[in-house]
């Protein structure tokens, strides 16, 4: 050998000490990508039984037997998408099904949508869901939305993996419910028995109010669209509110007198 010459110029040694280790290191990377890739699946294969997620969603989200919200409303031209109004409102909801709603701040130049109280009622059914008490009483709040709780699967919700309840069917009524939180992401139903007007609540932003978890702004779509946004800015709960006004009672919800239970 040369003296400036490397051990490594030989062929036969640069097949011991490169091919070999390279070789090596291919069959022990292969199954650790393999795991990689299997591992993340696992970890979310396992579908609790629905009447144990709607348990521990009940004890995550806020729930009492009265809840008086203040709420910026942004009205949204479902064509253009650009806002249309903003106004203030604050609503009263009482356990199990009460209401009480008025315009505290009108939009500048306008007044709002003089809406009747059935369809101000329907545009609030998605609040009962922040009034159930117990597992019996979402389990109740749900079927009366015509969502079939006998169905469970994994989804994507954005980057989050959520618990879907309900059927696939591209028009089926659901729930979706983040998988680590346990909190409500999504709520879709139909206004009415007859589906003619499709509805998706979007939840997000949730606080913690007590030992409880509520949503500082919901996403309001109807037939795809988005039409309201609304925004908390004070949030009042209890079970001995003070209320100086009339309640008046919600419209029943579409699936209220054929509901189904698991």
């Amino acid at each position: 050998m040369l003296k400036n010459q490397s051990v490594f110029s030989y062929p036969w040694v640069a097949r011991i000490f490169w091919i070999r280790p390279c070789r090596f290191r291919i069959r022990a990377i292969l199954p650790m990508l393999v795991l990689l890739l299997v591992l993340p699946a696992a970890a979310y294969s396992y579908l609790i039984p629905v009447e144990q997620l709607l348990r521990f969603t009940v004890k995550r989200i806020h729930r009492s037997k009265t809840i008086v919200i203040t709420r910026s409303v942004h009205c949204i031209d479902p064509t253009s998408k650009e806002i249309q109004a903003v106004f203030e409102d604050r609503i009263c909801l009482d356990r199990p099904d009460l209401y009480y709603l008025e315009i505290t701040k009108a939009p500048a130049g306008n007044t709002s949508p003089d809406l009747t109280d059935s369809e101000r009622g329907k545009d609030l059914f998605f609040y009962l869901l922040f009034l159930t008490k117990n597992t019996d009483d979402l389990t109740r709040f749900l079927s009366d939305l015509c969502i079939n709780l006998k169905t469970e699967s994994f989804s994507r919700l954005d980057k989050t993996i959520v618990y879907r309840i309900g059927d696939t069917e591209q028009n089926a009524p659901y729930i979706m419910i983040d998988k680590d939180r346990f909190l409500p992401l999504l709520l879709c139903y139909y206004n009415d028995s007859d589906r003619n007007e499709k509805v998706v609540v979007r939840f997000s932003d949730y606080k913690k109010i007590g030992k409880r978890w509520f949503p500082l702004e919901i996403t309001y779509r109807k037939e795809g669209s988005v039409v309201k946004r609304y925004i908390h800015t004070d949030i009042k709960h209890g079970n001995k509110i003070v209320i100086g006004y009339p309640l008046t009672e919600m419209p029943k919800l579409p699936c209220q007198k054929i509901t189904f239970h698991p």
